[in-house]
């Protein structure tokens, strides 16, 4: 029986890996996912500021069709110091004096900052933007590296750069 094993280990017919084999493995391994993994996390990090940014666009959308739907004027109102905004109705179709809070305040993730252009972005019933020059939200890194601007034009045209 020794002889048989010996002549099965000498004919290639042995059954497993040697050490070498699995060293290589585990090395082509090594360097692909250390090749991966700064992508990984440059990738995660950009989905925060992918979701803050649609975020915000969906909350101009919702201004924008309020106004159209309810006739009354709609604004986003922003507060960059806090790192937040809402949804506000106004009292009229137009020059609204007061405003009700129809969403309330959301919150930025930590690692996000918005640099708005102007404190608010008013929706007329037309839905049109009450802009004398269109209105951008910057949306930034903590150490104000922009990942996205999100512009609101004078027709109510609202998209990301």
């Amino acid at each position: 029986m020794k002889n048989n094993r010996a002549m099965t280990a000498r004919s290639g017919f042995s059954k497993g890996f040697t050490m070498l084999e699995l060293l290589i493995v585990m090395g082509i391994m090594a360097t692909l996912i250390g090749i991966a993994i700064p992508s990984y996390i440059d990738w995660r990090r950009d989905i925060v500021y992918r979701k803050t940014s649609r975020d915000i666009v969906y909350m101009l959308r919702e201004a924008k069709s309020r106004s159209i739907a309810t006739n009354r004027q709609h604004r986003v109102q922003f507060d960059p110091t806090n790192r937040m905004y809402r949804l506000d109705m106004g009292n009229q179709a137009m020059n609204s004096a007061n405003w009700t809070t129809v969403l309330a305040y959301v919150r930025l993730s930590d690692d996000v900052t918005m640099l708005p252009s102007t404190p608010t972005i008013d929706f007329s019933p037309n839905g049109t933007a009450n802009l004398l020059v269109p209105a951008t939200v910057r949306i930034q890194t903590r150490t104000g590296a922009l990942r996205f601007t999100i512009q609101v034009e004078n027709t109510g045209r609202i998209f990301v750069q």
